[in-house]
């Protein structure tokens, strides 16, 4: 396996570059889903304390 060095992993210094909107638009997509997943499986816990 080759071994990258930190400067080759890391290319730029600074602020990373500006997503386009269709990244944007991924991006928000993805945290939503995983809101909503993440308010299930506490839904599904409270269920189970709840039931026990």
């Amino acid at each position: 396996m080759h071994k990258e060095s930190f400067s080759e992993i890391f290319t730029y210094v600074g602020e990373a570059p500006e997503h386009t909107e269709e990244e944007k638009k991924e991006i928000e997509r993805i945290i939503k889903n995983g809101r909503k997943d993440f308010e299930k499986q506490i839904k599904e816990m409270n269920w189970k304390i709840v039931s026990e």
